[in-house]
């Protein structure tokens, strides 16, 4: 005997497995546990307001629920939404937007008139305020309970979703269970993680929605390209994210000074200090949101250790600036000084090869060839005071190597203190 769909009547699912009939309340934890599931694939929803059939399909990236609704002889499709936005509110809005529209005139034929996905919202530019969220603890809660996580994680989706639009945020991007959000203003933002915190905790102990969940937000300027942020902001509002604990909420100095005098009397923040964030430049003073209905007390921040200092670099050819005394038994080098020959006629000559393959014991030898520029280049390592002119003389009308731009004005001021990289300006 063949299974009934479940149904949806009075915000209330009904299924049948194998031997009994079963009820789950719309929007509970066992109704995202049976959306998770690999066998739940289609159900019918019924309200006064509207009905429809709901089928999950799968996409390029990933699987999605449509809702059908036939009307005469055409078939009508909505979007509904993955999983985690399969709240009560959402079925019952695409029922009455179904019923609402005309059949298609014209057409004799069956046809389907498809709804897409919605466009995304509005992508706030300009300075925006970013909330990155993530779960603790995730990798281990998967291997361990890997039902009651899949449960769990359409529950944290439903809750994060529906509270970040209901603040006027846009979910931009999701990695694995982190959210990635952004908002037009920092306070709206900061509404938003106490909400979803509040949200989280509140739910009772021993269900599959009880996550620890850390967030992190940071404002800034950063570029909006085909529904996706860039930018340094995102570099740092996901460090400082891996620096928070499981319900904690994070802030950067650049949130903190925008939301410091708009904070509700019970809301404070409390200063955690000043930290080394890994691969960026500048330290950041992180801040921890405070309110007495969340918890408050929480381990030292995940920050790595610091990287030792940098070591100062030493002056590019500080030893390489005067003309070496000519030794004694050196070994010919006819074919060397051919090229040499051939290089030196023009404006300006770079050698280059890597140590001990003999630069500087060949410079006395370069020093004696007898062309028209050999005079000039000689002068310029021998001392030259008049450092501007002949550079400009050397360089000019030659089409000067990267390197040589770095080497020649680097390493002059060693040879030639009173003169600096300004002298080298064409």
């Amino acid at each position: 005997m063949a299974r009934a769909t479940p149904h949806i009547n009075d915000g209330v699912l009904t299924f049948r497995d194998a031997m009994h009939e079963h009820t789950i309340p719309v929007g509970s934890p066992l109704w995202w546990q049976w959306l998770a599931a690999e066998t739940s694939t289609s159900f019918r929803f019924e309200h006064p307001l509207g009905h429809f059939t709901a089928r999950r399909e799968r996409k390029h990236d990933g699987w999605y629920w449509y809702a059908y609704r036939k009307r005469g002889r055409a078939l009508r499709k909505a979007y509904l939404g993955k999983s985690a936005d399969l709240t009560l509110d959402r079925l019952q809005r695409v029922a009455a937007s179904l019923a609402a529209r005309a059949t298609p005139a014209g057409d004799p034929g069956a046809s389907i008139a498809v709804s897409t996905p919605p466009a995304a919202a509005r992508f706030p530019t300009g300075t925006v305020t970013f909330l990155f969220t993530d779960i603790e603890g995730s990798t281990t809660l998967w291997e361990q309970q890997p039902q009651a996580m899949s449960a769990a994680l359409a529950c944290h989706d439903a809750i994060l979703r529906e509270i970040i639009t209901a603040h006027s945020g846009v979910v931009f991007k999701t990695v694995g269970d982190a959210f990635h959000a952004v908002f037009a203003t920092a306070p709206a933002a900061i509404d938003a993680a106490l909400a979803l915190q509040r949200a989280l905790h509140a739910e009772p102990a021993g269900s599959s929605c009880q996550l620890r969940v850390r967030l992190a937000l940071h404002t800034g300027v950063a570029e909006l390209r085909e529904g996706d942020y860039f930018g340094p902001p995102l570099n740092r509002v996901a460090r400082l994210l891996a620096a928070a604990h499981g319900g904690q909420i994070l802030l950067s100095l650049a949130t903190e000074q925008l939301v410091r005098d708009q904070l509700p009397p019970p809301v404070s923040v409390r200063d955690l200090g000043t930290y080394p964030l890994k691969d960026l430049r500048h330290p950041e003073q992180i801040f921890q949101l405070v309110t007495a209905d969340l918890p408050v007390d929480f381990p030292p921040l995940h920050i790595p250790a610091a990287s030792p200092p940098a070591v100062a670099s030493l002056p590019l050819l500080s030893t390489k600036l005067t003309v070496p005394p000519a030794r004694a038994k050196l070994v010919s080098r006819p074919r060397l000084l051919e090229r040499l020959k051939t290089g030196v006629r023009g404006p300006l000559t770079l050698i280059a090869a890597p140590a001990g393959f003999g630069k500087t014991t060949s410079y006395p030898s370069l020093s004696k060839l007898k062309t028209q520029n050999s005079k000039l280049k000689t002068s310029l390592w021998r001392g030259s005071r008049s450092i501007p002119a002949t550079m400009t003389r050397c360089a000019s009308g030659a089409m000067l190597s990267a390197r040589c731009r770095q080497y020649m004005p680097a390493s002059a001021p060693t040879r030639w203190p009173c003169s600096s990289h300004h002298s080298f300006r064409r």
